[in-house]
């Protein structure tokens, strides 16, 4: 087991697979700092953007890992081809991302941090979330259209890793959404080689693509912390322009002419006057 770093470091810590330094990614970077404060951000970018717009030298928050970098731990550590890896992540993207928890927890250390999405937006503070993460508490948010069951992850935990999957139904919606949740970092402690080998077996012949999700989710419910499921309505919109759906911490939006309408709460959210530049939208709630 992997010795944690003290917390005389950053407070917070998150960790992200972020798709290229665009304005959503600086809009989400500008928000967090606003909410949390000190923290560190372990993010691997999938096209860096030498020449984009927002510098993000400024956000000195960021921990960088290349893709290289990580298959070489997992190559190294696990003894998985790295052409089998390269392979694994070019059909399902999103595996990235567990190897990246994985990575945190057996070569930095950490035993605890909030995995994000960029296509956020923070309309409000988020007190209570930010209470969880200096708590080290996990939390995952309900929401109405979001899926976190499948048999083939929930058998592959049970058959393969020693914790127990103590799955809470929602109060609201179908599931949990693992786009913003506080992951116990501990619960990868058990992965040793035949369990990744037997995870990338799982994964590989699956097609729903939110495969990666019902893992986070399931995984979180072996913590041995109690978890906090939350439904608090602060909404995170995403661009217009660059999204087809607008997303809130609870639902996913419809859309109308009006804007978008949260789900749960049914506050409206006007769109964006143009498709460019900062977003203007206004909260009607």
């Amino acid at each position: 087991m992997p010795t944690s770093l003290p917390r005389t470091g950053p407070a917070h810590a998150f960790m992200g697979l972020f798709h290229t330094n665009d304005f959503r990614s600086h809009s989400l970077l500008r928000d967090l700092e606003a909410n949390f404060g000190e923290f560190q951000f372990f993010i691997i970018w999938d096209q860096y953007n030498m020449e984009a717009a927002v510098d993000f030298a400024r956000y000195r928050q960021l921990r960088p890992i290349a893709k290289e970098q990580l298959f070489d731990f997992v190559s190294q550590r696990y003894g998985i081809a790295k052409d089998v890896l390269v392979d694994d992540c070019l059909a399902f993207p999103l595996l990235l991302r567990i190897l990246l928890a994985i990575y945190l927890r057996q070569v930095v250390g950490i035993d605890y941090c909030i995995m994000t999405d960029n296509d956020i937006f923070l309309f409000e503070p988020i007190p209570e979330i930010v209470a969880l993460s200096a708590a080290h508490v996990p939390f995952l948010i309900q929401e109405t259209g979001a899926a976190d069951i499948l048999t083939d992850i929930t058998d592959y935990i049970t058959r393969h890793l020693p914790g127990e999957i103590r799955y809470v139904s929602p109060t609201k919606g179908r599931g949990y959404n693992a786009g913003f949740c506080g992951l116990d970092l501990a619960v990868f402690d058990a992965f040793d080689p035949p369990a990744l080998r037997a995870l990338l077996d799982t994964l590989r012949p699956m097609t729903e693509w939110w495969r990666e999700q019902a893992f986070f989710v399931n995984m979180t419910f072996t913590s041995c912390i109690p978890l906090r499921a939350t439904d608090t309505c602060s909404c995170l919109m995403t661009i217009p322009r660059t999204a087809r759906r607008a997303r809130s911490i609870t639902a996913y939006s419809r859309q109308t002419s009006e804007g978008s309408i949260c789900t749960i709460c049914s506050g409206t959210v006007a769109p964006s006057v143009n498709g460019c530049g900062p977003p203007r939208y206004t909260r009607y709630w």
